[in-house]
């Protein structure tokens, strides 16, 4: 993928994620896009740009965090190099493993950042966060499947 394919899906899904996405909603739940889209750009670009298009995008999200700055970019930049390190010892070619990657990793996200909560004393009702966690991976794959397809990733 070049790299500003790369960085146009990260912008497009997280001018989606910051708009429109609140529409969509499910359960109070709603995809990552922006997470998508790291995910993606670990997977499809060389690696120096996927570690770049992390770290930004986190920063991205964390412009809109209103209770923690700076997690996201921290969290989506090791994400990136999760997936870096991952696309090299399984195979990832085929949509099934990499949105199963991706409700994994959104799953991941969820607990990692209700423990930072939990660490500054934020707290967050553990229905809300099984809510979040759990519904929140399910709709995200659902909607990973969507943008592969538009992407035509096969």
């Amino acid at each position: 993928m070049k790299r500003w394919v790369g960085s146009l899906i990260i912008l497009v899904l997280f001018i989606l994620q910051t708009t429109l996405v609140d529409y969509i909603k499910i359960f109070n739940t709603k995809p990552d896009l922006t997470l998508i889209g790291v995910i993606t750009a670990a997977l499809f670009c060389d690696q120096k740009w996927a570690l770049l298009l992390g770290l930004c995008a986190g920063a991205l999200k964390d412009t809109f965090a209103t209770q923690t700055l700076g997690i996201n970019t921290v969290i989506f930049f090791l994400w990136s190099v999760l997936v870096i390190k991952a696309r090299r010892r399984f195979s990832l070619d085929f949509n099934g493993a990499r949105v199963l990657l991706i409700g994994i990793i959104v799953f991941l996200q969820a607990v990692v950042t209700r423990v930072i909560f939990l660490y500054l004393g934020i707290p967050v009702a553990l229905g809300i966060f099984l809510r979040t966690a759990i519904l929140g991976s399910a709709y995200t794959c659902l909607v990973s499947l969507a943008v592969f397809k538009i992407l035509r990733i096969k």
